[in-house]
């Protein structure tokens, strides 16, 4: 997972490459990615750079190993289309618009 984040509004920073997905449910993607305070609702992209979700924190890792190393935390973030299921059901114009854009 690749995202690109402004950290509490400072500038830009890059996370790609080697980033893996831990997990995923119907709400929720988990991956490890770099990510510093401040990031939530930055773009979570694939290697397309296809946006797959927006980042809203971490969670601590249970039992969970990554390049061969115990983990504390691993990233959350929201599905895109969890997202827009409730924009759609909330406001529809604006889920269409945002479905549009993402075409």
């Amino acid at each position: 997972m690749n995202i690109v984040q402004h950290p509490g509004g400072y500038a830009k920073k890059y996370s790609i490459r080697n980033n893996l997905v831990c997990s995923s449910t119907a709400r929720d993607l988990r991956y490890f990615t770099d990510t510093s305070s401040g990031s939530s609702g930055s773009p979570v992209c694939d290697d397309d750079w296809r946006v797959v979700a927006l980042h809203r924190g971490a969670t601590v890792a249970e039992n969970v190993q990554f390049q061969g190393r115990r983990v504390a935390w691993v990233n959350v973030g929201s599905h895109v289309s969890v997202i827009l299921a409730d924009l759609r059901a909330q406001t529809p114009a604006i889920a269409t618009e945002i479905a549009a854009a993402m075409e």
